[in-house]
């Protein structure tokens, strides 16, 4: 069931066209962010949801919804660390106010109490989105080799939305094993495509990964989209030892 409410002005605001880009980016990344790691709160009636994240056990993760958050002008505060799976963790309280649970009752409404709605968006929100999923539940590793695997494992019934959302931009995926709720990403249709973590942590192995093609310089097409990536789509810098955090905006793609 879905909240019986009317929206507040303020998730109208969120949602119109002319508002700025950079709070539609947040809340595209923060849909991203619940759908990986998030959870709602419904109260009794079935009238009002409460979005919180809890047991992040990465602080650049923490860090990235709390940029969102920021950006939307959701007030939260961190909870007392609380031990999770054999570990203490941060947790977000957002601060709402009682009957204006707007984000919270944004994303009921546009994905179902079980996740089970990967929603459409406009094509220049898909960065931030693909960015919250991934910095929830994708993954950047390091090869003994020096190559990067990216891959994705969800928990809920949008994976398959998620997918279809991929091979739409046309970016190869591939399943591991029989399950189709874990993939891999072809790395190089994800830089093509402008796509990338919000994270430095994971984001800088795609840097290393670029600096690694040019400097090899064996496929003029690699090298071509890992030069345009490191000047267009990245956004760590140009020392990505530097970390910066952000929430990637706009559309950026490989001019073909």
């Amino acid at each position: 069931m879905k909240p019986k409410i009317k929206w507040a002005s303020k998730i109208k605001a969120w949602l119109e066209v002319d508002s700025k880009v950079e709070e539609q980016s947040a809340l595209a990344y923060l849909l991203g962010a619940y759908l990986s790691d998030g959870s709602l709160s419904i109260n009794e009636d079935l009238t009002a949801a409460k979005a919180h994240w809890g047991g992040i056990k990465d602080e650049y993760f923490i860090d990235c919804i709390g940029i969102a958050l920021t950006k939307i002008g959701v007030p939260y505060s961190f909870g007392d660390r609380a031990k999770f799976q054999g570990t203490y963790r941060r947790r977000f309280r957002i601060r709402e106010r009682k009957n204006k649970k707007e984000l919270g009752n944004w994303l009921w409404e546009v994905s179902g109490e079980k996740k089970e709605i990967l929603p459409k968006i406009p094509r220049e929100l898909v960065r931030p989105l693909v960015a919250g999923l991934m910095d929830g539940d994708g993954g950047a590793y390091l090869s003994p080799r020096g190559g990067v695997t990216l891959h994705y494992t969800g928990k809920a019934g949008f994976v398959q939305d998620f997918r279809t959302l991929l091979t739409s931009l046309g970016i190869r995926i591939s399943s591991q094993g029989t399950k189709n709720h874990q993939f891999c990403i072809n790395r190089e249709d994800f830089l093509r495509e402008g796509l990338c973590f919000a994270m430095p942590r994971k984001q800088a192995l795609l840097v290393l990964w670029c600096k690694k093609v040019i400097k090899s310089n064996r496929c003029s097409r690699k090298v071509a989209i890992a030069k345009w990536y490191l000047r267009e789509a990245n956004h760590l810098g140009g020392n990505f030892a530097m970390y910066t955090t952000a929430i990637p905006t706009g559309t950026k793609r490989f001019p073909e």
